[in-house]
């Protein structure tokens, strides 16, 4: 117990001798420690070249994205051109009709039942 107390007088006197605290004994270590980390960091971020690599990352998603976004624009194109199609089927289909004298009596017949669904 004697030796406890002469050491923390001795420890004490140290402090007393030198005028630093412990907090900033400890905070300056820590930040030297913080500061090597920094130059650490930014050594292998350099030799690793992740400027150069992130950069032709973002070009290779922006090619991506353009070719998905052709890929779509040709599909809308193609289903419209399979419409185009099928108007022109659905005009030949109805001239054929005409020209039979199908369809003039087709529309006489939808005429009349919508004539006698008003009557009622």
């Amino acid at each position: 117990m004697v030796m406890l107390c002469r050491q923390k007088d001795t420890d004490a006197a140290r402090r007393k001798k030198t005028g630093r605290p412990i907090f900033r004994t400890i905070f300056s270590a820590m930040m030297l420690v913080m500061q090597v980390e920094v130059v650490l960091l930014a050594v292998s971020i350099t030799i690793t070249n992740v400027d150069g690599r992130l950069n032709q990352n973002a070009k290779d998603m922006l090619n991506m994205q353009v070719r998905n976004r052709v890929s779509y624009v040709q599909d809308l194109m193609q289903d419209a051109q399979n419409l185009t199609d099928l108007s022109e089927h659905i005009n030949n289909t109805v001239l054929a009709m005409q020209e039979e004298g199908l369809f003039r009596d087709n529309i006489k017949k939808m005429r009349q039942e919508i004539g006698k669904k008003r009557q009622l």
